[in-house]
């Protein structure tokens, strides 16, 4: 029977469920370390929805966007829908010269990535095509982008693996090279004032990272031309001292006793994922079996769950699910559900990130987006 007091329990009731789905979403909400990652427009929070490509008028590279939006138009499989969608808002972001050349070295590696894919047929195309094209432009101010010292000899050496696949842009960037650096005296690579076996002794995980991945594109460039006795080097380059770092980097031990929360675990996983890569040239060659390579999937094995559950840094989280793919990792469950995750961040712009990464320097912008391509690419 109806009475005076059921629209005041029914009102109560009503209140009492609103405020326990509140607390609940709340806790949900703050429970996450990537909250941050997730949309921080309110017109989104309104009018949730999947990546939306819309076109846009750009100064370089109209004709890619005109072949991405044309892609996607297709129904495409989810990722390599998002990587397009990724590809089309990097596009927009690397438009701006400034941008461009902040990030030119590292946009010309991730195209190539990009290009070197057998089952997405329309990613492959475009970013050949975009590689194409950057090399293209880079190539009329690589005075700007690459300055007459170490460091910048050190820049121009990361593209070699690339240019050696790309014959018709050999001729200018190798006599680049040669005019830009042809004179200078040649130093065994060093970077900050130590050298590589201080670096490993003293746990110097940026140091180390720096060697290792630095002299691993002279390694593999030097390693195609070995291979094929029609090129000759011409360049005048450092001596290849990668095995030889690599045979060192054995005794090192990785410290799984960092707090979570510090520096010195972030640099040292950072310095972890940057392993597997340049044991692969960036998971181009299958991995071989090592001392290195054991050492290295025992670390990221055990510190997966802390960087999945709570670490807030969506980057390494990204090089991680590229490592465990190169790794050969077994647990496919585990790897399709940081896929999906990674998929779930993704901007309607197509772009990844946090507000404060979009307010960094260009580099900073550009990175989080660039991690979870590869990634997924891979």
């Amino acid at each position: 029977m109806f009475t005076k007091t059921t629209p005041f329990r029914l009102f109560s009731f009503v209140t009492l469920l609103i405020i326990t789905i509140s607390l609940i979403g709340y806790s949900v909400y703050f429970s996450d370390p990537y909250r941050n990652y997730r949309s921080w427009q309110f017109s989104d929070l309104i009018n949730a929805q999947s990546v939306s490509i819309k076109p846009i008028q750009l100064n370089h590279n109209q004709n890619i966007e005109k072949r991405i939006r044309d892609a996607l138009s297709h129904d495409l499989p989810h990722k390599e829908a998002a990587i397009l969608s990724g590809l089309h808002w990097l596009l927009q972001f690397i438009d701006q010269d400034t941008n461009f050349n902040d990030v030119f070295s590292d946009f010309i590696i991730l195209a190539h990535e990009l290009s070197r894919t057998d089952i997405r047929s329309h990613q492959a195309e475009i970013a050949g095509q975009l590689l194409k094209q950057s090399l293209q432009r880079g190539q009329e101010h690589l005075d700007l982008l690459f300055p007459d010292d170490e460091e910048g000899r050190w820049d121009f050496i990361g593209l070699l693996p690339i240019i050696a696949n790309s014959p018709e842009f050999q001729e200018p960037y190798f006599k680049f090279y040669q005019q830009q650096y042809g004179e200078l005296p040649i130093s065994p690579y060093r970077s900050g004032d130590m050298d590589f076996q201080q670096a490993v002794t003293n746990s110097d995980y940026e140091v180390i990272g720096d060697y290792l991945i630095d002299t691993s594109f002279l390694h593999y460039y030097l390693k195609q031309m070995s291979e094929h006795a029609s090129n000759t080097n011409i360049l005048r380059l450092p001596e290849d001292n990668f095995l030889m770092y690599l045979k060192s980097f054995e005794s090192f031990d990785y410290n799984l006793d960092h707090p979570v929360e510090s520096d010195e675990f972030s640099d040292l996983a950072y310095l972890a994922t940057h392993v597997v890569l340049v044991l692969t040239n960036y998971g181009e060659f299958e991995i071989s079996p090592s001392l290195n390579n054991s050492k290295v999937n025992d670390y990221i094995e055990q510190t997966y769950p802390l960087v999945r559950h709570q670490l807030s840094d969506l980057d390494l989280l990204a090089e991680y699910l590229q490592c465990l793919k190169i790794l050969n990792n077994e647990d496919d469950k585990k790897i399709a559900l940081a896929e999906q995750f990674l998929l779930s961040l993704q901007r309607k712009d197509g772009s990844w990130g946090t507000m404060s990464d979009f307010n960094g320097e260009p580099y900073i912008v550009f990175h989080p987006t660039w991690a979870v391509l590869t990634a997924l690419n891979h």
